[in-house]
């Protein structure tokens, strides 16, 4: 057995699954979402968890290396790599899926303030939170002494309570200040073009056969842009976000128009099933062009029911995928935690591939239960201020609208 090896992994999630089956009230107090509730697909929700899970398996090893060996590298051409890859792939197919459904079923007439709050509201709080953290466990690195400028060090903290709009840069001269949150905040600024971008690439949502046509032209243009003209925008491989959009926007008008696979939910997770078999037998590294089509299929089964077998049908697989995103977010801080500010877990870690795996068991576990916590008390609370301050907004705007008319 290696630290990389992926049947440890199953284990560690099927620990999850019992765990949060447990009648225990952190656990208890996460909503489940029902099957026709607001329209939303639970298939989806019950799909998050595990893409997150997926993705701290892979920073684990990142972190092993650079514990054991003082190298900044994770799991190359392994299993792990490619389900974390994969999986962060299948993320941003997500959130273009249920933008782009959303703007479909409005006919691109959203109204786009209220969106923006809601989604700041989603997003911020957590991210402040983690990011509050980070500028902690920096300034204590530093021994809370300034070493730039204030000036410099006043930008720095600017850029990340930007979201990292324009970048991450270190903060008060510390190499390693995305390392302390695994650089997952990479994504966020993705994320933010997206709601930027809605707002302007909505009108195709107008008609269904324009959408088509759309999502179509985007996966040909992004995916030829990464492999084949080598487009870069911001940072290697950063045209991979984009055409995963892309393949979610496409799934996304493919299901509005009802274009979808004829089986029931067993054999489309048999077709779920031979994706992930695909993807671990001939996929090699990350980016690849059949990654994305495997993720592709593997997400259009799901958005059509495909449940694998019934597991993200369970209401511990839709807890999971409710936390994802705190889970996302401060897998860094945990591992940070356990793995450099506890000397002697790092010093357990090394002793050998079964004390790494029980360590890391440990993490997950107390991982799941920040995560939970941070959605019961922040995350739930924010996301439902952010609807009621986007509500008074919207209400607000028609009572002008009525006295000037």
């Amino acid at each position: 057995m290696t630290y990389d090896a992926v049947w440890p992994l199953c284990i560690i999630l099927l620990i999850m699954v019992i765990l949060l089956s447990l009648p225990i009230a952190v656990f208890r107090n996460i909503q489940v979402i029902q099957k026709t509730q607001n329209n939303r697909l639970y298939t989806i929700d019950g799909l998050r968890g595990y893409l997150a899970y997926f993705i701290v398996f892979l920073h684990a090893t990142v972190w092993y290396n650079l514990i054991s060996i003082h190298q900044f590298k994770g799991s190359e051409q392994t299993n792990v790599e490619l389900l974390g890859t994969t999986g962060l792939c299948i993320f941003f197919m997500i959130s273009a899926f249920l933008f782009w459904t959303r703007w479909l079923n409005h006919q691109g007439k959203i109204k786009v303030i209220p969106f923006y709050i809601k989604r700041f509201f989603r997003i911020a709080p957590i991210y402040y939170l983690c990011i509050l953290c980070l500028f902690i466990a920096v300034m204590g690195k530093t021994n809370w002494h300034l070493e730039v400028s204030i000036g410099s060090f006043i930008k720095q903290i600017v850029a990340w309570f930007s979201f990292g709009l324009f970048s991450f840069p270190t903060i008060n001269g510390y190499p390693y200040t995305s390392l302390l949150v695994m650089g997952v905040v990479w994504t966020i600024p993705y994320e933010w073009m997206l709601y930027l971008a809605l707002p302007i690439i909505g009108v195709f949502s107008k008609n269904i056969w324009v959408s088509l046509c759309f999502a179509i032209t985007l996966c040909v243009i992004t995916i030829l842009s990464q492999f084949y003209w080598k487009i870069h925008l911001i940072a290697d491989n950063d045209m991979m976000p984009f055409a995963s959009y892309a393949i979610g926007i496409l799934i996304a008008t493919l299901k509005h128009m009802k274009w979808q696979p004829p089986f029931r939910d067993f054999y489309g997770s048999l077709v779920m099933a031979g994706c992930i078999a695909l993807l671990l037998a001939f996929c090699h590294k990350y980016p690849e062009p059949l990654m994305l089509l495997l993720g592709g299929v593997f997400f259009y089964c799901v958005v059509s029911g495909g449940s694998l077998f019934g597991l993200f049908k369970l209401p511990a697989s839709q807890r999971m995928g409710r936390v994802s995103y705190s889970i996302y977010l401060c897998q860094g801080l945990v591992l940070y935690f356990f793995s450099d500010t506890l000397v002697f877990v790092k010093q357990l870690i090394l002793r050998s591939i079964w004390h790494y795996w029980s360590v890391f068991l440990g993490e997950c576990i107390v991982l799941l239960f920040v995560a939970c916590c941070l959605y019961i008390f922040i995350e739930k609370p924010c996301m439902d201020l952010g609807r009621e301050i986007a509500n008074k907004y919207t209400k607000n705007q028609r009572n002008k609208y009525a006295i000037t008319k």
